[in-house]
């Protein structure tokens, strides 16, 4: 175990200073001290841990803990970049030090080759902030909890082929500013008309507004009583991914795993059979959640661990170095409410990334599988779903109008 580390004022060397010297313009001296001053655990060193890694250690924090048991394996080659193809069979951690610790030489990196399921509770308590990634419903709600006793900051998250999610809690009451455009008024002894006497808003200047919001912890935003007659009221407006996560989470505890390309006939059943289980224990239709999901949750695709670990790392950096920027559940794009008990309450969720029918993971705005250059042959490389099957795809490999794309298309509406 890692000794504890008394908490220091972060100063910022010359050095430091030009190495951050962008970032410091971006939001300041003292929110890169903060930021500095800030030690991370980072469990899970999959491919959605590596891209947290990158944007934490670049960013500049004091220290990142990587805790992972797994061994590196050919999946792990292909879905994170921080380990090399010659270190299959090594710990995942270990075999991801050289690579995290060469992206930034100022950043402490540690690697521990610990199960998390196996770590005491003090060790939790020396860090600041702490990420997990790949982890069973179980696991997170206990860490989500001690954390939120002691005012550590908690994220979670995970990538399924084309699905993937955050949750965040930063505790009940979480403090942050928000940059607002000025509103300049106009002199009260002022001879103009009446449209001169408005207040105007000046784009050009801002003032920074603090604001308080609160988050739920893990084990509220998942025990929702689907049967309250609140909650049925805000079922139309809870994405369907909410119940796919359930899902997942799911078959990781029966399976110890996620859904794996290699046993896919096999996972496939067991996915529909759980989902017909959880959604019945939560008095809700097996309509809710079609078939068609499980085509789109094997495997961790590193490109949808780009985006969900860039968002991922960036609610982290944001909160940790307190800049002006709203948290995640106030972003209109991203926020969900639900009804817990008798009161509305909003989940911390990054809305979960998914794969729509023009390749849109629309929650973030980002276009994914239509935009890649590489075509469905670089998809299909990192699923092992072979190549992509969605009708409105504008992947180069394949013309939207030519034969292969139709047959395509053909089998996949009869499938």
């Amino acid at each position: 175990m890692i000794d504890m580390i008394e908490k220091e004022d972060p100063v910022i060397s010359e050095e430091e200073a030009a190495q951050y010297d962008r970032q410091i313009r971006l939001w300041g001296l003292d929110a890169q001290k903060r930021l500095r001053g800030s030690r991370v655990l980072l469990a899970g060193v999959g491919g959605l841990g590596a891209e947290v890694a990158k944007n934490l250690i670049l960013a500049g924090v004091k220290g990142l803990t990587l805790l992972d048991h797994e061994q590196v394996s050919e999946d792990s080659c292909r879905a994170q970049f921080l380990v090399p193809v010659t270190a299959q069979g090594q710990n995942r951690a270990q075999a991801s030090l050289e690579r995290a610790q060469n992206l930034n030489p100022m950043v402490e990196v540690h690697a521990d080759p610990g199960r998390i399921e196996d770590k005491p509770d003090d060790f939790f308590l020396q860090f600041d902030a702490v990420c997990l990634t790949g982890c069973s419903r179980d696991l997170m709600v206990r860490v989500d909890q001690l954390c939120s006793k002691h005012n550590i900051k908690v994220f979670c998250g995970d990538v399924h082929g084309y699905y993937g999610y955050m949750f965040c809690n930063l505790g009940p009451e979480h403090n942050y500013v928000e940059e607002k455009p000025k509103v300049v008024k106009p002199p009260a002894d002022s001879n103009d008309g009446p449209e001169a006497k408005k207040a105007k808003i000046d784009p050009n200047e801002t003032t920074m507004v603090k604001k308080t919001t609160s988050f739920c912890t893990l084990k509220e935003a998942l025990e929702v009583d689907w049967t309250s007659e609140k909650a049925k009221a805000g079922l139309k407006r809870t994405p369907v991914d909410y119940f796919l996560l359930h899902v997942l989470l799911k078959f990781h505890t029966d399976k110890g795993r996620d859904p794996d390309p290699k046993s896919f006939p096999e996972d496939s059943q067991l996915l529909r059979q759980i989902r017909d289980d959880v959604l019945e224990a939560l008095a809700l239709s097996a309509d809710l959640l079609n078939d068609d999901f499980i085509s789109y949750c094997f495997s961790e695709m590193s490109p949808v661990c780009a985006v969900v670990g860039g968002v991922l790392g960036q609610e982290v950096v944001k909160v940790k170095n307190q800049s002006s920027g709203l948290p995640i559940p106030s972003l209109t794009a991203l926020r969900r409410t639900v009804a817990l008990n008798s009161s509305p309450i909003t989940l911390s969720w990054l809305a979960t990334l998914r794969s729509s029918s023009s390749c849109t993971a629309s929650p973030l705005g980002a276009r994914c599988c239509g935009e890649a250059q590489d075509g469905c042959s670089f998809w299909g490389s990192r699923s092992g779903g072979g190549p992509c099957r969605l009708e409105a795809c504008k992947c180069s490999s394949l013309s939207e109008s030519g034969p292969e794309k139709e047959e395509i298309n053909s089998e996949n509406r009869t499938n």
